[in-house]
């Protein structure tokens, strides 16, 4: 009985060897015949050289094989060509599963808190210098675009304005894009830039086609595309245009000011400004009386009695209104005269005060209207802060954020400016050597509306450490307060709070920082690379998340 039972095994194992087993040639062309197709996944005959076709056959003995007169030509002819056949689907049809994705981050929702821990990108990446970057945010929407030059040393009369925009929903940035149709030289004269509530993204670079002039350019549809670049009209005999800064006031006017020459090293704070949908730019000469007024900022905020207040604040080194350093100004209205207020004890530290960086914002905590201010020093360390509560009337006293007491010489009003002179490398860093020496400079003002605090991101120099490294820190103060945490002032030096953690060189220079009162900050500044190349490098943070950390 076993015996038998194995034999039938064995049958069958055959059986099915014999069914599974690859057909051969005659059954393939059988099944060819039968279909009207070659077989799916089995290769077609190829035409042999011998290929065939018997002329009329001659009766003979052995039919159906044919016997054929050697006189006869044979005609050659190509093989049969077959179609193949379609395959059939290995699984049937099925409606795709849809993943669900996560949802976008939108307000009021709170974004997921991203803290100094971060890691920064390199947003530019391109050959020759990137330089001179600023950012923006949307009020609302909280995306970001960044403006800068890019130059090649071999072409400096040919360097593009670049813009890249991040995504709204993702964030992702968008590939870059050039917006300048004519000539820019090296830093395009530190290109600004500011984007409206509706998404309009505002554009203001230095021109040399032709005299250089401000131009400007905007987009509508996420900077995809760029309006034909206009001239901004200058009063005066004013020429050129250097580090503008662009914002927005509570009724969608936009506002520029920036500093041109008239003469050799000699420069004068312009303000002009137009409807942020139309219209044409109005003008108006000399914001505050003196020369060399080198880097300036503004604001606006809205008085009690529905009028806009515009507010500026400029660094002023001969002829200067209060002394030299910083000198405020604002205007009540649409053309009104500019009236000047001094910041007190300006020398507290460093005297006199060659400003090398001003930053100005305003903001409303818990009720009550703030104005405040931050610079930094040419070729001193020395960075400071004032700020005013009653609309920019009057001013607190200089506080320092940061001061370090190493001996240098003093500095001279009347020396020349090497980081405004078109014949430099245009990068702004011609005036930054003796600046790095110092120890630090150039402060960024947030303010933190979930801890009520006010930060100042700025340049710090390790002078002891190998390389010197050059790193964005921070350092805060509550608004009831005028004592910056962590303490760096003379021989009171508290270790600085890091933003970010170390880049591949750390050579930080010019941070420049967006931040639409809550929600992300925006910061973007240049890094010098191993090879010397300048990159454009750009990061996001929390600034309550860093506040509420040194609790």
């Amino acid at each position: 009985m076993r015996v038998r039972q194995r034999v039938i095994a064995a049958i069958c194992v055959a059986l099915v060897a014999a069914g599974c087993s690859t057909p051969t040639p005659s059954q393939i062309e059988q099944t060819a015949v039968v279909l009207g197709c070659y077989p799916y996944g089995f290769p077609p005959p190829l035409a042999t050289a011998t290929a065939f076709i018997n002329p009329p056959t001659v009766p003979g003995i052995g039919m159906p094989t044919a016997t054929v007169d050697v006189g006869v030509t044979l005609t050659p002819t190509p093989a049969p060509t077959w179609t193949m056949c379609t395959p059939g689907p290995a699984t049937p049809s099925l409606t795709p599963t849809v993943r669900p994705t996560a949802t976008p981050w939108t307000r009021p929702t709170a974004q997921p808190p991203i803290t100094r821990n971060t890691p920064p990108i390199n947003l530019s990446n391109m050959a020759g210098y990137d330089v001179e970057p600023a950012v923006a945010i949307h009020p609302t929407e909280g995306w970001a675009a960044v403006v800068w030059a890019n130059w090649v040393w071999e072409f400096p009369n040919e360097a593009t304005i670049y813009v890249k925009t991040q995504g709204r929903q993702s964030k992702a940035w968008n590939p870059a894009r050039g917006v300048n149709t004519g000539a820019v030289e090296k830093g395009g004269g530190a290109p600004a830039i500011a984007i409206d509530r509706a998404g309009r993204i505002h554009v203001v670079y230095l021109s040399s086609e032709g005299p250089r002039h401000p131009a400007y350019t905007f987009s509508d549809d996420h900077g995809v595309t760029w309006s034909s670049p206009t001239a901004i009209p200058q009063p005066g005999n004013a020429a050129g245009m250097y580090y503008p800064q662009l914002w927005l006031d509570q009724s969608d006017t936009l506002h520029l000011v920036y500093t041109a020459t008239s003469c050799f090293d000699c420069f004068r704070y312009i303000h002009a400004e137009r409807p942020a949908r139309g219209g044409t730019w109005a003008s108006q000469d000399q914001i505050v009386p003196g020369e060399k007024q080198l880097f300036g900022d503004g604001t606006s905020l809205r008085l009690p009695d529905g009028t806009i207040r515009s507010i500026v604040a400029i660094g002023c080194r001969i002829g200067c209104p209060h002394g030299v350093g910083v000198a405020i100004a604002y205007r009540d209205g649409s053309g009104d005269a500019w009236i000047n207020r001094p910041i007190p004890n300006q020398n507290l530290r460093v005297s006199p005060q060659l400003v090398q960086w001003v930053d100005i914002i305003q903001f409303v905590d818990q009720g009550q209207q703030y104005v405040c201010t931050a610079w930094g020093q040419y070729a001193k360390s020395a960075t400071q802060a004032a700020c005013s509560t009653d609309n920019g009337a009057t001013w607190g006293s200089t506080e320092i954020i940061a001061h370090h007491s190493r001996t240098q010489p003093p500095g001279d009003p009347n020396a020349p400016t090497p980081t405004i002179d078109p014949a430099d490398d245009g990068s702004g860093e011609a005036g930054d050597a003796a600046v790095l020496i110092a120890g630090g400079y150039h402060p960024e003002l947030i303010y933190d509306s979930a801890n009520h605090k006010l930060l100042a991101v700025w340049v710090f120099v390790e002078l002891d450490q190998p390389g010197q490294p050059s790193t964005l820190v921070y350092s805060y103060r509550h608004l009831d307060s005028a004592t910056w945490t962590p303490v760096i002032d003379g021989s009171d030096q508290d270790p600085p709070l890091r933003l970010f953690p170390d880049t591949r060189r750390s050579a930080a220079r010019n941070p420049r920082i967006a931040h639409a009162g809550s929600g992300l900050a925006a910061v973007t500044w240049i890094e010098i690379e191993r090879d010397e190349s300048i990159e454009i490098y750009v990061g996001a943070f929390n600034p309550g998340a860093l506040a509420a950390q040194e609790k």
